[in-house]
């Protein structure tokens, strides 16, 4: 899970190149008791889908964007 001030997603990585059903159940019902917040999960596949309103993203994909936040002023 990643929160922050204006974040608030649950990410979930698996070790798959297909997508299941099944597979889905615990960001389903974590949408369900957190429904302002993101879901994303991540996958060995190659194709960006969105599927009952999960993000589901190759994982080379989602660590090309990771952008790393500037470091603390001290």
């Amino acid at each position: 899970m990643v929160y922050g001030q204006d974040t608030f997603c649950a990410i979930e990585v698996k070790n798959t190149a297909k997508i299941h059903p099944r597979m889905l159940r615990g960001l389903l019902a974590f949408q369900q008791d957190y429904p302002e917040a993101q879901t994303c999960l991540v996958y060995r596949g190659k194709e960006r889908v969105r599927t009952k309103n999960i993000l589901c993203l190759p994982c080379e994909e989602f660590l090309m964007n990771l952008v790393p936040q500037d470091p603390i002023q001290k």
